[in-house]
């Protein structure tokens, strides 16, 4: 399934490219290009924050003291 999702990244990759192609104005181009930039800062923020709970969560579960003991926001029943 995940292969499936990447090779519609990859799609739309192409689409993207060929819209680009398409953009005479330099000043267009690069708000394009600085929107891409901002996107995968925010893809990364994402997939950092993942990984922190995940070391967060399996730290508790290893039943050590952690982040999610002190913060006191961690009920067992959430789910994201």
């Amino acid at each position: 399934m995940r292969v499936l999702r990447l090779l519609r990244l990859l799609k739309l990759r192409r689409i993207v490219d060929a819209l680009l192609e398409l953009v005479e104005s330099e000043y267009t181009f690069t708000l394009i290009n600085l929107l891409k930039l901002l996107f995968a800062v925010l893809v990364l923020n994402h997939v950092i924050a993942c990984v922190w709970y995940l070391v967060g969560r399996q730290t508790m579960l290893a039943g050590l003291h952690n982040w999610f003991e002190m913060s006191g926001e961690y009920v067992d029943d959430q789910t994201y």
